[in-house]
């Protein structure tokens, strides 16, 4: 009947230590709650918890709670509860300065170790107890320490799951504004580099021809403004027969196929004269080699066109 008692009374503190960890998300104050629990629930003085990182071990201690060491260093106290790392299912000393292990005098003369056990089966830490009298800890407080590292287990992983997908978040949001203020900085360098440009018309084409940029030597050569002309296919600055004849589409295959397409050709713009336009059109791929759109540039040829027809004339004469 007293055991049944003592079970009992071990599963309704367990029930009530579990509450103050229910909806905590935070690491660092999830392990401080873990803590509290395990000496507000025990007959302990003080307690911790030691995370296990990589090949060390790092202690979590309140400045309370650390007094209650009397200075002892982290490399002591590491080794109070190194056992439950080591495999140990519980490290439980009556009276530590009986045991030939730890030199000197520690204050701590009960002290408890249980592991916080993954469900990988690794160990994610160490919590431990202690209080300055001997035999001040007993099998309660260790089916309790217990119980409350089990609760710890889930809360825990959770916690790091949320914390470790919190940081991607930060991470990839980082990553993003970087690479969106790298591409803000070289567009605005390529704005400014082609608006300096006056002897070409340079556009950049989507993947279906559709004009995206247009510079001051577009509007100078075809006449149209930005607000006219962009979001419009590059096809309508070829004459109606070319146009009919399929002309565009041919030069954005050729394109394709050859990585670009060279060309001169009577060009229309926008009051409906036309000028002798040499034309290139080259293909964009990404690192995949699909093609994400074209680089378009033409120039007016109109006067060099006219003095070679000119001198043909001339000379046929």
């Amino acid at each position: 009947e007293r055991e049944l008692r003592e079970k009992v009374d071990v599963l309704e503190t367990l029930a009530r230590a579990g509450k103050a960890l229910i909806g905590e998300r935070d690491p660092d104050t999830l392990v401080r709650t873990v803590v509290d629990n395990a000496v507000r629930f025990t007959a302990a003085r003080c307690g911790g918890f030691a995370r296990r990182n990589g090949a060390r071990e790092r202690v979590v201690l309140s400045e309370d709670d650390r007094a209650h060491f009397g200075g002892m260093s982290t490399d002591a106290i590491t080794q109070l509860f190194q056992p439950v790392f080591d495999g140990e299912p519980v490290v439980h000393h009556g009276d530590l300065r009986q045991d030939s292990e730890h030199d000197g005098k520690p204050p701590m003369r009960s002290f408890i170790a249980v592991p916080v056990p993954a469900r990988t089966g690794a160990v994610l830490g160490a919590l431990f107890l202690g209080h300055p009298e001997p035999g001040a800890l007993d099998h309660r407080d260790e089916l309790i320490l217990a119980g409350i590292a089990t609760q710890a287990t889930f809360a825990m992983e959770t916690a790091l799951l949320l914390e470790a997908s919190r940081q991607w978040r930060r991470d990839l949001q980082r990553a993003v504004a970087q690479r969106t203020e790298e591409l803000r900085r070289s567009e605005l360098h390529l704005e400014t580099l082609l608006a300096g440009i006056t002897d070409y018309a340079i556009m950049l084409l989507d993947a279906e021809g559709r004009i995206l940029t247009w510079n001051t030597g577009g509007e100078r050569i075809f006449g149209y403004g930005a607000d006219e002309i962009l979001g419009d296919h590059f096809s309508r600055f070829y004459a109606c027969a070319e146009h009919d004849e399929g002309a565009p589409q041919r030069a954005m295959r050729i394109a394709r196929e050859r990585g670009n397409h060279e060309v001169e050709a009577w060009r229309t713009r926008k009051d409906g004269t036309r000028f002798w336009a040499s034309a290139m059109l080259m293909a964009i791929r990404d690192d995949d080699g699909v093609i994400t759109g074209y680089a378009k540039g033409s120039r007016d040829r109109t006067e060099t066109k006219m003095a070679d027809e000119r001198l043909q004339q001339a000379q046929r004469m």
